[in-house]
């Protein structure tokens, strides 16, 4: 791993002082944290690639690299939402959310049982899914938004952000890193109705104890607010969104890390709870 990262660092450096462009730089990373998810290795820090900090919109263009060569072999299955919460913005020293792809090889079914060996640093979270009733190119109004919803889903999602040390990321190395997808485990959807997503109140357990108590408005405050963002802000990046798609809105309450043990989820409102099992290696 450390061979791997100290290598692209002396070819980036060979590579400035034969005249490479920037966009040979991006690729050269982009190519280094692709490497990595598929050898299941903990990613280089996109940061530590370019001579200067990444904007957002370069870390979002690294992003949609990185999702076009994993195109080759994945499928998206739905959108992610990152660090709506304030728990995990001061935890990555984040000023606002972001955005990143779910692809299908990444989901599991409800009673699934989970390899952590199969992560670099696995988390746990529980969020609220949605799939829209039509497929969207354009922004859409706040306004609108209740309209298009056809199911709510209770979710767990098992990000991993895939870095040793959270001492030396940047935001954006998460974005270009696409976000920290990687698993998600799916309820049974159900039609929104009436209710209020920012009511559903949501209990993470662990062998029976209770580890996470999270509010649905723990989210940018408001479920409404953040779906809104999150529809508008992948859109900006040039994706459809499909009536297939899943759409999640980011962590609720705290973030445990994915230990083995027995666990369920209650989603207040949302039917039976999601239930997993964890095993040691």
């Amino acid at each position: 791993m450390h061979v791997r990262i100290v290598i692209l660092c002396i070819f980036i450096a060979l590579s400035t002082i034969l005249g490479c462009t920037p966009a040979n730089k991006e690729d050269l990373c982009v190519q280094a944290i692709f490497e990595a998810k598929q050898a299941n290795l903990a990613l280089p820090l996109a940061s530590k690639c370019y001579s200067e900090i990444q904007s957002e919109d370069d870390a979002y263009a690294s992003q949609e690299k990185l999702v076009a060569k994993l195109l080759n072999s994945e499928r998206i299955y739905g959108f992610k939402a990152a660090v709506t919460s304030t728990t995990a913005q001061q935890r990555v020293g984040a000023t606002g959310p972001m955005v990143g792809v779910l692809f299908e090889s990444g989901m599991y079914v409800n009673g699934s049982v989970i390899d952590p060996a199969n992560y670099v640093r696995p988390l746990i979270e529980v969020e609220l899914g949605y799939r829209i009733n039509t497929t969207l190119t354009d922004s859409v109004e706040l306004l609108d938004l209740d309209k298009l919803i056809a199911e709510i889903v209770p979710v767990i999602e098992i990000p991993d952000i895939g870095y040793q040390d959270f001492s030396e990321i940047f935001p954006n190395d998460i974005i270009a890193a696409n976000a920290g997808s990687a698993g998600y485990i799916l309820g049974a959807p159900i039609s929104l109705g009436s209710i209020d997503p920012n009511e559903i109140v949501i209990s993470l357990l662990k062998e029976g104890e209770e580890l996470n108590a999270a509010l649905a408005t723990d989210a940018l405050g408001n479920q409404w607010l953040a779906l809104h963002w999150m529809i508008n802000k992948i859109i900006s990046q040039g994706y459809t969104i499909q009536p297939d798609h899943i759409l999640i809105t980011g962590a609720l309450g705290s973030i445990p890390p994915l230990e083995p043990g027995s666990y369920e989820a209650h989603f207040e409102y949302l039917g039976e709870p999601i239930q997993f099992e964890v095993i040691s290696n």
